[in-house]
């Protein structure tokens, strides 16, 4: 699934009037299976990500394990593909998370900062392959983010043993969600028809007393 914008500028320009029905956290999950490395990728609000808003804060979690042939090492990367400047920060964990708190007590692995939109990895942490390890990804839109329909798809990479096995957050639909650029129309459409329809009102009152008037 690829992040999207949800048109923020029409939003915040006068068209808070036109509302739309509240997001659902639905969540999808999809396991990512190499011939030793498995990744169990879960998004928590497909919603939101695929209609972000500036203040979103949108949680992606991946759980890295490996069935070793031998004692070794995984090493875990992000990139990122597209033309939504995006800020990510990643934690990891020594157990699931729950929600966005790690029982066992979180560790940064990248503080939250821009994310490179050219697909270059960002080389996340190296850990012991008969450990499994749980990553949460935090993803928030960058101040810089200002075209409408605009979006970038996020990378995990986890590498060992001779191979690389990737996800990127699942929608659970094989056809990408509506851009944001789609739901601004049908906004800007609403709004357009609410303008005339006032104008038109005060056309029609404005007549009406002209005509008392004579």
């Amino acid at each position: 699934m690829k992040f999207r914008t949800l048109a923020a500028v029409l939003l915040a320009g006068g068209l808070m009037f036109a509302s739309a029905a509240p997001a659902s956290a639905d969540s999808e999950t999809e396991v990512i299976s190499g011939r030793y490395i498995e990744l169990v990728s879960t998004t928590h609000d497909t919603e939101s990500m695929s209609s972000m808003m500036p203040g979103d804060v949108v949680i992606w979690t991946v759980s890295v394990s490996a069935e070793a042939p031998d004692p070794g090492v995984i090493d875990m990367a992000i990139s990122g593909t597209g033309e939504l400047p995006l800020n990510v920060a990643v934690q990891s964990c020594d157990d699931p998370w729950s929600g966005s708190a790690c029982p066992s007590g979180a560790a940064e692995i990248r503080a939250e900062g821009p994310v490179a939109l050219d697909g270059a990895k960002d080389i996340l942490m190296q850990f012991d392959a008969a450990e499994t390890r749980h990553l949460l990804v935090q993803v928030t839109l960058s101040d810089e983010a200002s075209e409408p329909a605009a979006s970038t798809e996020l990378r995990v990479h986890a590498h060992g043993f001779g191979e690389d096995v990737e996800t990127t957050p699942p929608d659970g639909d094989d056809e990408l969600p509506e851009t944001g650029l789609k739901i601004s129309g049908v906004l800007l459409m609403a709004a357009g028809a609410i303008i005339v329809g006032v104008f038109g009102a005060r056309l029609l009152s404005r007549g009406s007393d002209a005509q008392a008037q004579s």
